[in-house]
C-alpha cells in the first residue's frame, strides 16, 4: 500500500500520482474494463473517482474494488461519481 502522510510537496504529488495509478488499475481489474471514462484524482486526502458504468452491478465493483484498494490508506474523504448508463446503444438501429 502507497502511504501520503508525512511527506513534502513534491514527494506528496509523486505519491499521489502513484496512489492514482494503483487505484486506477485496481478499479480497472476489479470491473474487468468495464468503466467508460473512468478518472481518479487524489486532492490533498480526498480520493475522487468518475466514469461511466454499464450497469449498477459494475459500479458496485468499481466501489468495492477501490475501498479494498484503499484498505489502510489515510483518506479525508472519497468522492464516488460514477454515471450509470443503461440505455441501450443506438449505434446498430435497424429501420
Amino acid at each position: 500500500m502507497i502511504a501520503v502522510q508525512n511527506l513534502s510537496d513534491g514527494d506528496k504529488t509523486r505519491d499521489n500520482k502513484a496512489l492514482e495509478n494503483f487505484l486506477y488499475r485496481e478499479i480497472t481489474g476489479r470491473t474487468a474494463g468495464r468503466m467508460r471514462q473512468l478518472e481518479v484524482e487524489i486532492r490533498d486526502a480526498e480520493v475522487i473517482v468518475r466514469g461511466v458504468s454499464s450497469s449498477y452491478y459494475v459500479k458496485q465493483l468499481a466501489i468495492q474494488g477501490l475501498l479494498d484498494a484503499l484498505d489502510g490508506v489515510p483518506a479525508r474523504s472519497i468522492n464516488v461519481n460514477i454515471h450509470v448508463d443503461d440505455q441501450p446503444s443506438t449505434a446498430f438501429h435497424r429501420s
